[in-house]
């Protein structure tokens, strides 16, 4: 977690409305919001999330497409990017800090008759909306790189020669990392997925195996 403001002092959550520092959740790892379920033509929708009431910033993936109740009603801000790798996200979760930090301070939840929801002061509102201005020229500049699961542009028979069947955890990891850096990942297209790719390129050289083994039996 990073809880560090633009004046190096650290960035502290609330338990309360109108907070005036946020924590700053990070992402950790360059495919933690990378997820395509199988069958499916894209990834799943990426956003960045206020919650002014915990006053945490942090970035995630929509696991269902579905709105939460929460953010439906206001009580929690998002912010719709694309996948990304890790640096890239947590530096726009610094810049827009200090513009989240307006609208969670003129963040406040009030019954409606029906349900808690969120309202925002006329600077909150302001403040949001140079966010969303933030976000949409990097969407539409293509700034944000594309991003694919190695399974999705490789064939596993083609890494055969590269990936026997008697490969190690170890070594396997170490020739993902390898590939990663060195093949994958050209800074237009951010490949993820890999370990995993490779780990199903194992399994089908030992299927291969297997099968040679059973016709030498017969």
């Amino acid at each position: 977690m990073s809880k560090v403001d633009k004046s190096g002092e650290p960035r502290r959550g609330s338990d309360c409305g109108g907070v005036t520092m946020l924590e700053i959740i990070k992402v950790k790892d360059d495919d933690e919001l990378f997820c395509q379920y199988p069958g499916q033509y894209r990834p799943q929708p990426v956003f960045i999330q206020l919650d002014p009431l915990e006053g945490t910033l942090h970035a995630d993936y929509s696991a269902d497409n579905m709105t939460p109740f929460s953010v439906w009603h206001g009580l929690k801000r998002r912010y719709h990017i694309r996948p990304a790798p890790a640096e890239m996200v947590n530096e726009l979760m610094e810049q827009i800090a200090p513009l989240a930090e307006r609208v969670a301070a003129g963040w406040d939840s009030e019954w409606d008759g029906s349900n808690n929801v969120g309202t925002l002061t006329e600077d909150a509102v302001e403040a949001e909306e140079e966010i969303e201005v933030i976000i949409n020229g990097m969407l539409e500049s293509g700034e944000f790189p594309q991003v694919v699961d190695a399974s999705a542009v490789e064939s596993r028979s083609e890494w055969l020669d590269i990936i026997p069947a008697d490969m190690t955890d170890e070594e396997l990891e170490a020739e993902a990392a390898v590939a990663e850096k060195d093949y994958f990942n050209d800074g237009d297209t951010i490949v993820v997925g890999v370990l995993s790719f490779f780990d199903d390129v194992r399994e089908l050289a030992r299927e291969l195996a297997e099968d040679e083994e059973d016709e030498g039996a017969i």
